[in-house]
């Protein structure tokens, strides 16, 4: 009876190494302060499902070597799924890093109690909306229909480098750049047109220390922009999650 379960155990196992290192390196379940003790339940009970949905047992009985090589392409799988989410979230620390640099919070930071860092103002309100908007526009339920399209593409065991499409990876990635500041174009225009009108100012009255006067003008008017504008920004936090999918499709061939 044991040696007929030991492949379904080695199946919940491999399962568990890639659903854990995928959601362990991503910043949906890192931002938040999750005991670890329920990670742990989360991802045991997502492979114990996800193995019990399986067709057939996907594999014989390994011995301890053959298993440990399947646990090293089955983490390797799971770092390639995480680079999909980072992705995302990269996106959007990318554009609230801009937002802070033209605004003027880049000199100032905060301590964020999770990360145990110094942290920008607006990057680290945009990852916290990031991860609150993924959950409300039921990203979490996507990225469990994604991680079951994986078993197809790439079943428990299955992994190999030389199926990775790196080109098709990297395009995706190179999408980060103009979707994170497609999110807050208007904004960073508007900042942008004011640094403008302050440059003037101070090219036609030099007796101004227009630095002094900059730093709150921006601020407000910053903030001011980022108010109006954020009711518009769900629509691209959708687009710049649609980068999971993008990476994920393009990893394997």
């Amino acid at each position: 009876m044991l040696g007929l379960q030991i492949p379904l155990i080695a199946t919940i196992a491999l399962l568990s190494l890639r659903v854990g290192v995928m959601l362990a390196f991503t910043p949906v379940f890192s931002l938040f302060p999750i005991p670890a003790t329920a990670r742990v339940l989360l991802v045991v009970a997502l492979s114990v499902a996800i193995a019990g949905a399986l067709r057939k047992p996907t594999m014989p009985a390994p011995d301890t070597g053959a298993f440990l090589a399947l646990a090293a392409a089955e983490f390797s799988f799971g770092l390639l799924l995480a680079c999909g989410i980072f992705c995302a979230f990269a996106a959007v620390a990318f554009a609230g890093r801009i937002l802070d640099i033209q605004i003027g919070f880049g000199i100032g930071q905060i301590f964020d109690p999770v990360s145990r860092a110094q942290v920008p103002v607006v990057t680290s309100v945009f990852m916290y909306s990031g991860a609150l908007i993924f959950f409300l526009v039921d990203g979490h339920h996507a990225l469990l229909r994604g991680l079951a399209h994986t078993l197809d593409m790439v079943p428990v065991g299955g992994f190999s480098f030389d199926a990775m499409n790196l080109p098709a990876m990297l395009a995706a990635w190179g999408k980060l750049y103009g979707l994170g500041f497609m999110l807050i174009a208007p904004v960073a225009v508007a900042i942008l047109l004011i640094e403008l009108g302050l440059g003037m100012l101070a090219r036609g009255l030099p007796q101004m220390n227009v630095f002094v006067i900059a730093l709150p003008v921006k601020i407000l008017a910053g903030l001011a922009a980022l108010t109006f504008w954020s009711r518009h920004m769900p629509a691209g936090l959708s687009r710049i999650f649609d980068l999971v999918s993008d990476v994920w499709n393009g990893a394997v061939r």
